[in-house]
């Protein structure tokens, strides 16, 4: 009796011994030693040349490890260093600002949507997303990579022929928008899209009308619905799929060189002489970015993507 209680407790001592040793080993593996160090560790904001999109800025840090239980927040000035006492172990930290209508959840960007509907204009702002190791009794220094979360669209009407004055006003909304952005700076696939409104204003011969956007969404199509009012007659409507003209629209890089992406198009006015009535065509569209405008408010011919018949109503 008392042999059987003996064997049970040693069997039991040794399961747990094995436990323990797995344990053990699983630590070592990780942080190459069993007592964990901290470490003084540096975080900044890395620019990249560009202007600061804010003040302050949000840094969120979590461990990846189960081991690692920190997740907190903590406000940063956009040009300070913030210093903290960090266990030996990787982490992952994201940094963020607000900026008008945008949303975060954590690793989304929402964009906010009007009461007409229609997804309303983010601000310009930056975003950081790092997984980064600290290493043990050395000093630690993080600098977060700042992208930006936004590019603007620029869509201009060179009228070559017949007067801009025939024209009495723009009507005109794009669809195919993404409505959310990842932190990482990607649109996920089938994620929200929507539609906005482009506001055009006139400067001599060119209808011009911008907009910022998060992104332009993939696997849906990007149409524009121009709808032309004229000093006579009746309007005219008509919509473009603008497709394959900003399938590069995403592709933009941190100097700001190419953060105006541009699509310009010719626009042809007939006023019929045997009747009252104003009709329109626009030809050439032509995608670029604002450095690759000539003079005249084209495009290098090289990149002068095919005409694209308007799809009827």
């Amino acid at each position: 009796m008392i042999y059987n209680y003996a064997m049970k407790y040693l069997y039991s001592c040794l399961l747990l011994l094995m436990v323990l040793g797995l344990c053990s080993c699983e630590r070592k593996e990780l942080f190459s030693h069993e007592e964990l160090y901290t470490a003084p560790t540096h975080i900044s904001a890395d620019w990249q040349g560009q202007s600061a999109t804010a003040s302050a800025l949000q840094i969120r840090i979590s461990g990846t490890h189960q081991d690692i239980h920190l997740d907190t927040l903590f406000t940063l000035e956009s040009d300070a260093t913030a210093t903290l006492a960090l266990l030996e172990a990787e982490y992952h930290i994201i940094a963020w600002h607000d900026a008008a209508n945008v949303s975060f959840d954590g690793s989304l960007f929402h964009l906010s949507i009007g009461e007409d509907g229609l997804l309303r204009e983010p601000s310009h702002f930056c975003a950081a997303e790092s997984t980064v190791p600290v290493n043990p009794e050395q000093e630690n220094r993080l600098s977060l990579k700042m992208y930006p979360q936004t590019r603007m669209l620029k869509l201009s009407l060179n009228v070559d022929k017949g007067s801009p004055e025939l024209i009495t006003g723009i009507e005109a909304t794009l669809s195919g928008v993404a409505a959310e952005r990842s932190v990482s700076g990607t649109t996920p696939r089938n994620s929200t899209t929507g539609n906005i409104r482009l506001n055009f204003t006139q400067d001599g011969n060119t209808l011009s009308a911008g907009h910022r956007l998060l992104g332009i969404a993939s696997g849906v199509p990007q149409e524009l619905t121009l709808t032309l009012h004229y000093s006579e007659g009746e309007p005219q409507t008509e919509t473009y799929n603008l497709s394959p003209l900003l399938t590069t629209f995403n592709r933009f890089d941190v100097s700001g060189s190419t953060d105006m992406f541009t699509l310009t198009g010719k626009l042809s006015l007939y006023q019929s002489v045997e009747e009252a009535g104003i009709s329109g065509s626009i030809e050439d569209w032509t995608p670029g970015t604002e450095t690759d405008m000539d003079a005249n408010g084209y495009a290098d011919d090289a990149d002068k993507a095919d005409e694209h018949e308007p799809i009827t109503h």
